[in-house]
């Protein structure tokens, strides 16, 4: 299993457990897999060698209930090859990075003792699993007035021990954890004022709302929502009227947008006119020296995650 599952924005991030720090990150995608490997350079951890695969159709398909992987073989055979282009075939200890859609995220007015317990019981009214066996996670959200909450992140076994067997094959330890937007708020957002983050990728959305890096708002969207740009629009209009009329919110000083497919710069201009604000692109490794592949999209979630342990 797992050392953690970690679950939080910057500033409220923290682990179940704390388990050494990865080698590389792999983010799992309905249609690719990508590994990033962490490097180090004059002393200190960068982004390393990256790549990014096809999956045949069918091999993932993101489910809050069952097994995402349904072809482990195909699967393990686009590991492998990604594995020797990035010099990790002797195995290590990875992060895991899936998509938001593997699991549920919720904030829950939740304190004082007893907090896991607190967590899943309200969890079991929401989730459409057995809260009892699942992967839960929780980090405290400081709210202006002192109003206690948590950030709660809960993944069926199932879904995790599907992941965890391939990769666990394939002679890799997973540490850790992520979901692909939790992972890019930690670490690509500066965590100052009132943001947005918009992670829109592969038949899924997921809309997080922040205040000083404290979330104030998580919104998921389906399939049904995410495969057309103007529903995402729509929602996103949704959610700034949201947060003007129930957040007493005055304006955005940052939106930040993962377009894992399809046009970005056509998404980053329509929402930009929803919001009011135009969206800034995530791009976690783009101070590093020579960059990620031209599918970097692809493996935002795994650079911050990687990034993300090493601040």
């Amino acid at each position: 299993m797992a050392g953690g599952l970690l679950a939080g924005l910057r500033g409220i991030g923290r682990r179940v457990l704390a388990p050494e720090r990865p080698v590389a990150a792999v983010e799992v995608r309905q249609g690719t897999l990508g590994i990033v490997r962490l490097a180090k350079e004059a002393g200190r951890a960068t982004l390393g060698t990256a790549a990014v695969l096809e999956l045949a159709p069918g091999t993932v398909e993101t489910s809050l209930v069952e097994p995402n992987v349904k072809d482990p073989t195909a699967f393990s055979r686009v590991l492998g090859a990604l594995m020797e282009r990035v010099g990790l075939a002797g195995g290590g200890r990875v992060a895991l990075v899936v998509p938001d859609a593997a699991a549920r995220v919720a904030l829950l007015p939740v304190a004082g003792s007893d907090l896991d317990e607190q967590v899943r019981f309200r969890l079991r009214k929401v989730v459409p699993f057995d809260v009892r066996t699942a992967r839960v996670a929780a980090a405290a959200v400081k709210r202006d007035g002192g109003e206690a909450a948590v950030l709660a992140v809960a993944m069926a076994r199932q879904v995790l021990e599907g992941y965890e067997s391939v990769l666990e094959g394939a002679g890799l330890q997973v540490g850790q954890v992520e979901l692909s937007g939790l992972a890019i708020g930690r670490h690509g957002m500066s965590g100052r004022g009132d943001s947005l983050l918009v992670n829109w990728d592969e038949g899924a959305a997921t809309f997080v709302l922040s205040r000083d890096g404290a979330p104030l708002l998580v919104r998921s969207f389906s399939a049904e929502v995410a495969g057309r740009l103007e529903e995402v629009e729509r929602e996103a209009a949704s959610t700034l009227l949201y947060y003007r009329d129930r957040l007493s919110g005055t304006s955005l000083g940052e939106v930040v947008l993962r377009a894992g497919d399809g046009d970005a710069e056509t998404a980053r201009e329509r929402l930009g006119e929803a919001l009011g604000v135009e969206p800034r692109l995530v791009a976690p490794w783009g101070s590093q020296r020579g960059g990620l592949p031209d599918a970097g999209r692809a493996v935002a979630g795994a650079a911050a995650a990687l990034l993300g342990e090493a601040a």
